[in-house]
């Protein structure tokens, strides 16, 4: 019982890594239908930001997390104003805009590896003091309580910026029908970047809470980009909710798979190894079964 709580909790701390990187790969298709394949380099700068302000310029913490989001955040908006905007003045059409976010995720991993480490896993210290706590013979540190919390704070303040606020209902409209919401006097292009930063910033985020536990290393924005979009993807591209339901729920499998693969298959084959083919491969099963996405609303297209 003790192993199952502890794949469990495993399980449920790796997909809310996957929950936090999904809601940005979310709030940038929810407000513009763009899917953005730059997210999982945003997540990978805020580590590195975050380590090199730890060792370099020994920052605090929260001037540290203050400096990265927002050097992250501006990354992003110049994304957004250099790439995006001027495709999208000369009507290129979603796939360039793909195309456009997937040349900026290896420019900015090329900068990566240029700027900072070539090193694998490079970390900085821990939120809190990085105590085991044993939870019904379970075991997880507190920097995995901060990586959950961190997830479900997010998640609460995302959602109640899109449903409660001018600006929040001001983005949606835009991605619904960018030219009525034009002529209902809103600055189109203000709210794209806004949301562009705001997709940096949870980004960045998502990175500084990872890099504790994991390390981070300049080429890992292409696992973590794929564990976020399976996530987003499967919880119906610009469902919030559904995003961080089916992160957690992607990290659960992983788990599982991983505590009890071997013995299911007697330890003929190594499933464990090929965990994250078996995510993949589930995500297009679901896929081929509701294309929309387990969480498609009225309002969802096909994915």
């Amino acid at each position: 019982m003790s192993a199952f709580l502890q794949y469990t909790l495993s399980g449920i701390i790796s997909g809310s890594i996957y929950a936090l990187i999904a809601l940005g790969f979310t709030i940038i298709y929810k407000s513009t239908n763009i899917i953005n394949f730059a997210q999982g380099e945003f997540v990978v700068l805020g580590g590195l930001l975050a380590v090199f302000f730890s060792e370099r310029l020994h920052l605090p913490l929260v001037l540290n997390i203050l400096f990265s989001v927002a050097i992250v955040g501006c990354i992003s908006f110049l994304l957004e104003f250099a790439a995006i905007r001027p495709c999208k003045k000369k009507n290129a059409n979603l796939l360039t805009l793909i195309i456009v976010t997937i040349g900026a995720a290896i420019l900015l991993r090329g900068l990566s590896m240029a700027i900072f480490w070539k090193d694998p896993g490079k970390r900085f210290p821990p939120f809190t003091s990085n105590a085991t706590i044993n939870i019904g013979g379970a075991y997880i540190i507190t920097q995995d309580i901060w990586i959950f919390a961190v997830t479900l704070v997010t998640l609460l303040l995302v959602m109640i910026f899109f449903e409660h606020t001018i600006t929040g209902k001001s983005m949606r409209a835009c991605a619904s029908h960018k030219k009525a919401a034009q002529l209902m006097g809103i600055n189109v292009e203000k709210m794209t970047s806004m949301t562009f930063i705001l997709s940096g910033i949870l980004g960045a985020v998502a990175g500084i809470v990872i890099t504790p536990k994991l390390g981070m290393s300049y080429d890992s924005g292409v696992y973590w980009g794929i564990k976020g979009f399976c996530a987003a993807v499967l919880g119906s591209m610009g469902n919030l909710m559904g995003a961080v339901i089916c992160g957690i729920f992607l990290g659960l499998i992983e788990a599982y798979v991983t505590g009890y693969g071997d013995v299911a298959t007697l330890h003929l084959i190594q499933v464990s190894n090929y965990r994250e083919l078996i995510v993949i491969f589930l995500m297009l099963v679901v896929l081929l079964v509701k294309p929309a996405g387990l969480f498609a609303g009225k309002e969802t297209s096909r994915v």
